[in-house]
């Protein structure tokens, strides 16, 4: 598996991994005090991950604004499960293929199609999806948690407006750190919503996510 420096969701590895130049030295040690607790992680992280047998069948092509470190990118990237590999594809302009992460039953696997090194681990791509989009509480609009990890709805008329959930399982250290998701127009997690944005205020970065299409697979 890739070691890595900086816990960020699905987009921001091209973002890292084509950046050529070196972080400031106050970046660098947040970088390396976050690594370090991210490793010690990594345990809960699979255990906390859904295989693709427990996730619905779909493909979803999405637009992805990034913004991180004062700068913004534009990118794209494919979404797929069909019950035995559930795998995200990240596409640069003129649909370049820069990354590739697949999960299986037996486990996680990245290619990264760049020449720079990749700053981070694979899991950590599919635990930031998963949460944002694939953890539905039951009931709804609670306060509960999935396999340790806290999760906190604000709802609206039935709907999700507004999701917290921990980087980590409950008494660790990264349970103090959270991802803030919010949805704009709402979701009952049956469907992607059209719009989301993921807000990591510890980490740094704001995703913010445009569903172009969504499919339903056999």
């Amino acid at each position: 598996m890739s070691t890595f420096r900086l816990f960020l969701s699905l987009p921001m590895l091209c973002m890292l991994a084509c950046r050529p130049a070196a972080p400031p030295a106050s970046d660098a040690h947040a970088e390396s005090r976050f690594a370090a607790q991210d490793e010690a992680n990594l345990a809960a992280i699979r255990a906390a991950l859904l295989l693709p047998r427990d996730l619905p069948h779909f493909m979803w092509r999405q637009g992805l604004r990034i913004t991180a470190q004062g700068k913004t990118h534009n990118l794209e990237a494919i979404v797929q499960n069909d019950g035995e590999e559930f795998f995200v594809l990240g596409l640069g302009p003129g649909g370049i293929k820069l990354f590739l992460v697949t999960q299986t039953d037996r486990g996680v696997k990245s290619q990264v199609f760049v020449s720079q090194r990749m700053s981070l681990s694979p899991e950590y791509l599919l635990f930031d999806i998963q949460r944002a989009l694939l953890w539905p509480l039951s009931p709804p609009c609670t306060t509960s948690s999935h396999r340790g990890f806290s999760i906190r709805d604000s709802c609206q008329k039935g709907r999700t407006i507004l999701r917290k959930v921990s980087d980590g399982p409950a008494g660790s250290p990264q349970s103090k750190t959270h991802l803030d998701i919010d949805y704009p127009h709402g979701t009952t997690f049956t469907g992607p919503p059209d719009a989301l944005s993921l807000r990591h205020a510890a980490r740094g970065y704001q995703i913010d996510i445009t569903q172009l299409e969504s499919h339903v697979l056999p």
